[in-house]
């Protein structure tokens, strides 16, 4: 899993067209719960090699966050093909986590 982090919101739209699955991580700097989250993701990325995975700080990127619904942070949206296809919110440990993207990506991930 490549893990990047949003630095311009209009990058975002193009990541999403580029690649089939996108984890977008919806967090903050002050959140301790994200970044435990972030730790997880990182460890879970040789599981999920094809899944791309972009950070998005709801503070530097509020218009997101508003567009795409985020009402908590840490949240995690799955995109296949630029569409949401799955979100989970709160703190999730590793197996949760591999569970839900296994869930959700019923076909191998290209």
């Amino acid at each position: 899993m490549l893990i990047s982090e949003l630095k311009q919101a209009a990058d975002l739209a193009p990541f999403l067209k580029q690649h089939q699955w996108v984890l977008a991580t919806f967090s903050a700097n002050w959140c301790e719960p994200c970044q435990r989250l972030a730790a997880v993701v990182n460890r879970l990325s040789p599981q999920h090699s094809k899944l791309k995975s972009i950070s998005i700080n709801v503070d530097r990127h509020p218009e997101l966050t508003r567009s795409y619904a985020v009402r908590s942070v840490p949240s995690l949206l799955l995109f296949k093909q630029g569409v949401i296809a799955s979100r989970l919110s709160g703190l999730h440990n590793e197996e949760q986590l591999n569970n839900w993207l296994n869930q959700h990506i019923t076909t191998p991930i290209e």
